[in-house]
Formats: C-alpha cells, structure tokens, sequence
C-alpha cells in the first residue's frame, strides 16, 4: 500500500477533490481505476476506493495520476482538465474543485466582435 492509512471517519482535502471529479465525470470507480493503471498507477482498487473516502492520504506521485486520469477524461469530453494536481491544491481550497464547467461564451478581448 502507498499512503498514510486514516481512520473510517478521516477525509483529506486532496480526497474531496478526486470524490467531487469521479462524481462529476460519471465514470464508475472501476473505470477511473483502470484509466488510473493506465497511466502507470500501482494502487489496488481497494486502495483506490480508500484514497477516494479519505482513508488513505497520497503522496504527490499517486494523487496526479488519478487527478490524471480523471482530467484525460474531461479532456476528451472537450471540458479540458478540471481537477487540480496536488502542487494547486495550496492555490485553492480541494472542497471547491473541480471548477463549474466552463463558460462557452467568448472573451471579447480574445475575440474580435462578430466572430461567434
């Protein structure tokens, strides 16, 4: 196992990140798993479903590859990659990732008048 192991009632702030990404992306926790291993993650998917409730705290590697693998997601779907990695989890409260999605209409600074 890697991590720090919590008990049941524990919940770290990079946790609530991942949780609010997987519920927003609609993938089941097996297929974030597999997108995770993908990537080159070594957790088992026990380890996975505790690090998503908080029982296990990540170390920096393990947490981008699941931030990873959820942003390859939404990267996909066109939503670009709105969960955090663990260096931007101090730039902003976990609770309040992943960001709403984004806004469609443009900036006018970027794009002259008429073009939308």
């Amino acid at each position: 196992m890697t991590g720090e192991v919590r008990g049941e009632s524990g919940y770290s702030g990079s946790a609530g990140a991942l949780r609010a990404g997987l519920n927003r992306s609609g993938m089941s926790h097996s297929q974030l798993w597999i997108n995770y291993l993908t990537l080159g993650g070594e957790l088992s998917e026990k380890e996975l479903d505790a690090a998503l409730r908080g029982n296990l705290v990540l170390g920096r590697f393990q947490y981008n590859m699941i931030a990873q693998a959820l942003n390859d997601h939404f990267i996909d779907g066109g939503e670009g990659h709105p969960i955090p990695y663990f260096e931007q989890l101090d730039q902003r409260r976990a609770n309040d990732w992943p960001l709403p999605p984004p806004q469609l209409s443009p900036d006018p600074e970027i794009w002259p008048p008429g073009v939308f």
